[in-house]
């Protein structure tokens, strides 16, 4: 009987080590194919390489240039990149930095090349990368501008649920209100995806009571798309869709404030928001201004105007608005657009 039960246990170590093993994937960058696609989910996580490489005059140069992969994973997750053992020498051709030629690794996430775009080589004192995306898509491009040897690097990925964390201790000095940052859709004002879900957590670390202050700087998300807003017990305060020209400013009950985003099909330039830490007594009227005016402007010309709102308010109501001008859609294929603004009347500002 015990050596039933031995030989039991034996067998179920040996399948969940070759469970194990299947789960952690391992990709050469370069063989047996370039240009490889890999798609994921949450949990996956898998090894990246290359190495062994036996460079051969006469077969094409170009496949020893550059090889590339990418990860997809689901619109919901990001990608963690952490890169080790990563030798990436450089030749020294006329003895000058410029004339390096150096292998190099660079990370993007498409279609935001030139926003995302990280690279490392030998020139650098850390070769060390450490990556997290912002969307649910990565490219790795390993550059070699002459051949290698030995290993280039190895990179461990995995995938997590795509959750944006600014957690910062203030220190409010004199001060009961502290400004502590910008949150905004990924590679704002650039488009963001369609199919994009992420959440954003603000945390204040402090001893005593903090609370989080949101006012929103610029929200032009598509009619589908909603964003969420939850205290710091998780009851939700509000949701607000792309209908809205500008939410009203949040203020967490706790600590903690939570954002969660959600694409829904729509497609648009995002939002940028700007959060600042408070504690004790602050007039309401400080902490919750009046965001309910502004708006588009794209008619030819004209005039904007606050005097009658603030006659309809009390004394001690404070605005914050917030006009767009562009262009109306029916004028976009004029080839020279410029505007013109000149202030009239201004007074009672700042009070």
């Amino acid at each position: 009987m015990d050596q039933l039960v031995y030989i039991g246990y034996l067998l179920m170590t040996i399948f969940q080590s070759i469970d194990f093993s299947l789960t952690i994937k391992r990709y050469d960058i370069c063989r047996p194919f370039n240009k490889k696609t890999v798609y994921t989910a949450i949990g996956s996580r898998g090894i990246i390489f290359a190495k062994n490489d036996i460079f051969h005059p006469k077969l094409n140069e170009s496949f020893y240039k550059q090889c590339s992969l990418r990860i997809i994973s689901c619109p919901s997750c990001m990608i963690n990149l952490r890169f080790k053992d990563v030798d990436l020498p450089c030749t020294d051709n006329n003895s000058s930095e410029t004339d390096l030629v150096c292998n190099s690794i660079c990370i993007f996430e498409p279609p935001y090349s030139t926003r995302s775009l990280k690279c490392v080589n030998g020139t650098a004192k850390n070769s060390s990368i450490h990556y997290k995306s912002l969307t649910s898509q990565v490219n790795l491009n390993f550059i070699n501008g002459h051949p290698y040897h030995n290993h280039a690097f190895t990179a461990e990925y995995l995938i997590t649920r795509n959750i944006q964390l600014a957690e910062i201790k203030p220190e409010f000095n004199l001060a009961d209100i502290l400004f502590g940052g910008y949150i905004s859709t990924p590679f704002f004002p650039m488009s963001y995806p369609d199919d994009l879900t992420f959440e954003q957590v603000i945390n204040c670390k402090a001893f005593n009571e903090c609370l989080i202050h949101l006012i929103f700087v610029d929200f032009q998300i598509a009619e589908e798309s909603i964003v969420e807003f939850y205290d710091s017990n998780r009851k939700r305060l509000g949701i607000i869709g792309g209908i809205t020209f500008r939410p009203p400013v949040i203020i967490s009950s706790g600590p903690v404030l939570y954002i969660k985003f959600f694409a829904n099909a729509g497609s648009s330039i995002g939002y940028k928001a700007q959060y600042s830490f408070v504690r004790g007594n602050v007039k309401s009227s400080v902490l919750k201004p009046n965001t309910n005016c502004g708006g588009f402007v794209e008619n030819k010309g004209g005039a904007i105007t606050m005097m009658q709102m603030v006659e309809e308010f009390e004394p001690d109501v404070q605005f914050d608005c917030i006009w767009l001008f562009r262009i109306a859609h029916k004028h976009y294929n004029l080839k020279s657009q410029h505007l013109y603004m000149k202030v009239i009347t201004l007074k009672h500002l700042g009070k």
